[in-house]
């Protein structure tokens, strides 16, 4: 777990690292668990778990500074955002207020969570799907 101010490529290493050494398949995707509402919480408060999804959990470690984590299921508002990493908080804010203004849905406890389609290549910017788990109401 990192804050945001220290999320950068080199935090997700160790997690490949773990990868290549089991031998786990996974997919080239980068998905972001955000345990703070990047709404309301500072950047620099903000707590976070890097993963990428594995083709199966078999041989995935269960303890440990890299370990397993199981998504629930359910219904998720959704959002995409292709721009710069620091405008993405534009998309969570817009998607938390198309939710709250919705009439219909209402926030589950779960974390939000953000993945990571396309990194920024040249001229071309990030691609970036923002997830906030939901239930009707």
């Amino acid at each position: 777990r990192e804050s945001e101010s220290t999320m950068d490529q080199g935090r997700w290493t160790p997690l490949l690292e773990v990868a290549a050494r089991r031998a786990l398949a996974y997919r080239k995707l980068g998905i972001v668990i955000c345990y703070d509402d990047p709404t309301i919480t500072p950047p620099h408060l903000q707590h976070l778990d890097a993963c990428v999804p594995l083709t199966s959990s078999s041989g995935a470690p269960t303890r440990g500074a890299v370990t397993r984590l199981d998504f629930p299921g359910g219904l998720y508002g959704a959002i995409e955002h292709r721009g710069p990493v620091r405008t993405l908080i534009q998309a969570y804010r817009t998607l938390a207020d198309g939710i709250r203004r919705s009439g219909r849905f209402v926030f589950r406890r779960d974390p939000p969570i953000e993945i990571i389609r396309e990194l920024p290549r040249g001229r071309t910017p990030a691609l970036s799907e923002v997830y906030f788990p939901v239930e009707l109401t």
